[in-house]
C-alpha cells in the first residue's frame, strides 16, 4: 500500500494535469470537489492500510506541495514570461495563457489555503 500512495504523490500531478486540461477546464467547483475527495480518500487509508492521521496528512501535504511546484514551473512562469514578452513588443497577450496563468495560480492558492488551515 505505501508504493500505492508514493506513485500517487509523484503521478498524481500529471493525472491532475490532465484533468485540468480536460473535464475540469473551467470548472472551479469541481476542482475543490476534487481536493476534497483526495483528502477523504488519504483519511481512508487509515482503515485501508492501518496508517495514522500523520502519515496521509504528510501524503497530502506532498502530494499539494508537488502539485503547486509544477503548475509554477509548468504552467505559470512559462505563460508569464510569454505574456511579458507579447507587451513588450506591443501585443496584446493570448487570452488562452492569461487564462491558463490565472486558473493554476488560483488552484495553488486554493492547497495552500486548505492546507495551512489544518
Amino acid at each position: 500500500m505505501t508504493f500505492i500512495m508514493l506513485a500517487l504523490v509523484f503521478f498524481g500531478v500529471f493525472i491532475y494535469d490532465q484533468l485540468v486540461n480536460t473535464v475540469l477546464k473551467d470548472l472551479q467547483t469541481l476542482f475543490i470537489a476534487g481536493l476534497v475527495i483526495v483528502f477523504i480518500v488519504l483519511c481512508l487509508m487509515d482503515y485501508v492500510a492501518g496508517w495514522s492521521y500523520r502519515g496521509y496528512a504528510i501524503h497530502l501535504g506532498a502530494l499539494f506541495g508537488t502539485t503547486m511546484a509544477f503548475n509554477v514551473w509548468f504552467r505559470i512562469w512559462p505563460s508569464q514570461q510569454k505574456i511579458i514578452m507579447a507587451v513588450k513588443n506591443g501585443e496584446a497577450p493570448d487570452a488562452a495563457l492569461v487564462a491558463l496563468a490565472g486558473v493554476r495560480s488560483r488552484h495553488n492558492t486554493y492547497m495552500s489555503v486548505r492546507w495551512s488551515s489544518r
